[in-house]
């Protein structure tokens, strides 16, 4: 078990979970899908001024802590700090094919503590279609999957 927070951990199997903890399924999840720059991080911050939410560690924190160290692990390498961009890429492509979905697999083995956790959860961070699929064969019907466009150049309050 990898903690991210008292309230946040990664579960690499249901036999390991904590008697607190709850997987992600059991909570209203609201999930951003989009490239960098489209806006995701601006409906964040106008969101935490407007709603009681949990945010799940980010995309770079997930590949880096859990798909990344795994793999090092099973390779039989102390799990370290991966920088450069080509073996960032490598990890990451053993990781979607031994997982398919990716990302959205490393998301569905995250289990929260309720007693710590806001009224929905919040992940920003998955992209492409084989994400996008995973997450919505995976999670229930609550899930929410959020498409971000660019913002035009204009007020969330407006």
């Amino acid at each position: 078990m990898k903690q991210f927070s008292p309230t946040i951990s990664f579960i690499p199997s249901q036999e390991e979970t904590p008697p607190q903890f709850r997987p992600l399924t059991d909570f209203l999840l609201v999930i951003l899908v989009g490239l960098p720059g489209v806006g995701k991080s601006t409906v964040i911050a106008s969101l935490q001024e407007r709603l009681d939410f949990t945010l799940l560690p980010n995309r770079r924190k997930i590949t880096d802590e859990i798909m990344i160290m795994s793999l090092q692990q099973e390779d039989g390498y102390p799990p370290t700090p991966v920088t450069d961009r080509v073996k960032r890429f490598e990890y990451t492509a053993r990781y979607r094919a031994r997982y398919p979905g990716g990302m959205a697999h490393a998301l569905s083995r995250l289990a929260v503590d309720p007693a710590g956790a806001g009224s929905l959860l919040l992940f920003d961070g998955l992209r492409g279609l084989n994400e996008v699929q995973h997450a919505a064969n995976y999670f229930p019907t609550p899930t929410l999957l959020s498409w971000m466009p660019p913002l035009p150049c204009a007020s969330l309050d407006s």
